[in-house]
């Protein structure tokens, strides 16, 4: 319930936004710096309100510690000599013993959810694949400098609360000149987006996407294409048919991974379709490829920036509003690749079996979890250490009657 009223009042100091484009027509900014002071700055800034989050809860600790100091509790009462005298009863079952230390080291391991040691407990053991380099798990400022070293341009894109000092950087959109020049889907565009943990959480990057349109001298056989992803990805999990890329115009492939890193070779269910887990996982926040997950078309499937709504979502109702109880305990426990192959009719090309663009996602489930709800949290914390400070002001005022 006390969420519940904290809630209702963060909407209305809430915006969401993002800064332009770091590189304008006329000339190039050093984006890998203004990154650098950006995730510097946040991290900062998360630091000093985690450090005043905490002297507050001290102090209000301190303050209640005098009014418990003064509760005397009763001597404990004497027994009557006919009790004394009574034979005891049978010995009563032992109460439940205090944890000895290391299972209480162990329940407490950084590995657990979800707090910012445990998102970068598991940001250090997924790293497994990348793409373009980029790997889940890779510090922000690593991943903006691959970015940069590739030519592309990008931009932080944010989420401001007022109860927090500064705007929560949870992605960075990345796009080749191609776009620069001109929008909408062109032959030899590319673009990446990067989801990215937020405070108190270390900044690292918890989901890929990138798309990539060919061009007419580019655009890769089909065969070659999935040969190359299998070898980077390993075996495939599900793929559908290669007669899929042209009709209905795509060929998706997922690769899935277990809570201890296993792959799961055969997620195919009975009718010949992608299982269950693929089923309802895909289209949730953390493995979802585009706003238009279904679309057959680039112009549909090149849209991959995270929607800022789902990032307001997560903050402030935690990891299960955005995927729902049942299926996240499912998805919360994956790793899942999905690649899907558009097959070469928007670039004119009629031959059979030839792609036209490519997206690739990489999502993990306990990463992703981990850091949404520790950052649900630190929210939550500082609405309430907001309305504690309104509410201290305000007895202190006295209006005149």
């Amino acid at each position: 319930m006390r969420n519940k009223s904290i809630l209702a009042k963060l909407p209305a100091f809430m915006a969401v936004g993002s800064a332009g484009l770091l590189l304008l027509a006329s000339r190039t900014m050093a984006a890998d710096d203004l990154i650098d002071k950006m995730f510097q700055a946040a991290d900062q800034a998360a630091q000093e309100q985690m450090d005043k989050m905490k002297k507050a809860g001290e102090e209000q600790s301190q303050q209640q510690q005098p009014s418990q100091s003064r509760r005397r509790q009763a001597p404990p009462s004497q027994p009557s000599p006919q009790q004394s005298q009574q034979p005891t009863s049978e010995p009563q079952a032992a109460s439940p013993q205090t944890p000895a230390p290391d299972a209480v080291a162990q329940s407490d391991a950084p590995g657990d959810c979800c707090t910012p040691e445990a998102t970068a407990a598991i940001a250090k053991r997924v790293g497994k694949y990348d793409v373009l380099g980029i790997k889940l798990g890779m510090p922000a400022k690593e991943a903006a400098a691959i970015l940069k070293a590739r030519g592309l341009q990008f931009k932080p894109e944010t989420v401001k609360y007022d109860v927090l000092p500064d705007p929560l950087i949870y992605g960075v959109y990345a796009i080749n000149e191609v776009l620069v020049r001109k929008s909408g889907v062109q032959p030899g565009a590319e673009k990446l987006y990067l989801t990215l943990t937020m405070p108190p959480n270390p900044q690292v990057v918890t989901k890929i996407n990138r798309f990539i349109m060919f061009t007419k001298e580019t655009a890769p056989a089909q065969q070659a294409l999935v040969g190359d992803l299998v070898k980077k990805y390993g075996p495939v999990s599900f793929a559908t048919p290669p007669t899929s890329l042209y009709a209905p115009g795509v060929q998706d492939l997922y690769w899935v991974d277990d809570a201890q890193g296993k792959r799961l070779n055969d997620q195919t269910n009975r009718e010949g379709n992608e299982s269950e887990l693929l089923n309802q996982c895909r289209g949730k926040a953390t493995f979802r490829s585009a706003a238009q997950e279904g679309s057959v078309t680039p112009g549909g499937g090149h849209e991959i920036q995270t929607d800022p709504g789902t990032v307001k979502h997560g903050l402030e109702e935690g990891y299960a509003a955005l995927v729902g109880n049942y299926y996240g305990e499912q998805c919360a426990t994956h790793n899942i690749i999905h690649a899907r192959l558009y097959s070469a009719g928007s670039l004119g090309i009629s031959a059979p079996g030839v792609v036209g663009a490519l997206t690739v996602v990489i999502g993990n489930g306990p990463l992703h979890r981990s850091a949404t709800d520790a950052s649900h949290k630190f929210l939550m914390e500082a609405a309430k250490m907001r309305d504690i400070k309104e509410k201290e002001g305000a007895q202190k005022n006295r209006p005149a009657l």
